[in-house]
């Protein structure tokens, strides 16, 4: 008979909290109820599936793909190999949006493009219903995963709807364009990518990660889309996730921002510039906290 003490004792040299997260999982409790009730001993198949996935861990496979979850802003968002694990840093993004958004006629049309999950797409119609969303990603399987949160959310059909394609090819020209679009594209460079740790490079889909040799390739192809797309000097409200030596590169040209747009850069909890803000000339509120 094996209790949770002697679990946690097998992988003691495992980080502590995902183990106790993941024994959790199995047996759909939280974590302060394991550290509680550590003499507790469960069924033989429930120990069978917690050490196998404790093995999975300990391997580099992210806690998230094992459980099939991960926290972000608050709700539980289904997670697996086809999409990327949301990060905490995105959550961020979220209010940037919202406060954008506070000042938009209702209804207006909002855009997640690259959204994975649904992660950013679906908090924003679950915080500010009163707009419209269309989700879009390029790859199928992610699709599917958006939409899965999106009924586990319970998120009206009549507010948000998914789109397949690159970027805003699924888009016609100057016709239902969304107002504001929200993208956390894939952007890291060649070199950043090759020092991931394993169960980030080894697990996590390259296509949601990679943004070619200086990570800004869907970002200029994005722009592309948005001045074949729009009507000359009406461009989209946009706000973007980048990595912080980015800012270097969209202040000196090496990405062609039409000149319609002024960009304002914001950092993170960490003190890094991490969300560019592309600001149209039609707004008059600009800030730069760099």
């Amino acid at each position: 008979m094996v209790d949770l003490a002697s679990v946690l004792k097998m992988f003691s040299s495992t980080n502590r909290h995902e183990i106790e997260v993941l024994i959790a999982h199995f047996l759909k409790k939280d974590r302060l109820w394991v550290l509680t009730h550590q003499d507790f001993v469960p069924p033989s198949n429930v120990i069978n599936a917690i050490l196998n996935s404790a093995r999975q861990l300990i391997s580099g496979e992210p806690l998230a793909y094992i459980v099939g979850y991960k926290r972000f802003y608050d709700v539980d968002f289904f997670v697996d190999k086809h999409v990327l694990i949301p990060r905490q840093e995105t959550e961020e993004l979220i209010a940037h949006v919202l406060n954008s958004l506070s000042s938009y006629p209702v209804p207006s049309l909002v855009a997640d493009i690259g959204t994975g999950s649904g992660c950013i797409g679906l908090t924003l119609a679950h915080l500010a219903s009163q707009h419209r969303y269309v989700l879009v990603d390029i790859s199928e399987h992610a699709l599917a995963v958006a939409q899965r949160n999106a009924k586990q959310l319970n998120i009206s059909i009549n507010l948000v709807k998914f789109q397949q394609g690159d970027l805003l090819d699924s888009f016609l020209p100057q016709t239902n364009l969304p107002k504001l679009i929200v993208a956390n594209l894939p952007y890291l460079n060649e070199h950043i990518y090759q020092t991931l740790t394993d169960s980030v490079r080894l697990f996590e889909p390259k296509l949601a990660l990679s943004g070619g040799p200086d990570g800004l390739d869907l970002c200029r192809k994005l722009l592309a889309h948005i001045v074949a797309l729009y009507p000359h000097g009406a461009y989209p409200e946009m706000w973007w996730e980048i990595s912080p030596e980015q800012k270097d590169l969209l202040l000196n040209d090496t990405i062609k921002i039409p000149h319609q747009y002024q960009i304002a850069f914001y950092q993170d909890l960490s003190a890094r510039i991490r969300f560019v803000h592309f600001i149209p000339q039609s707004f008059h509120d600009v800030s730069d906290t760099q």
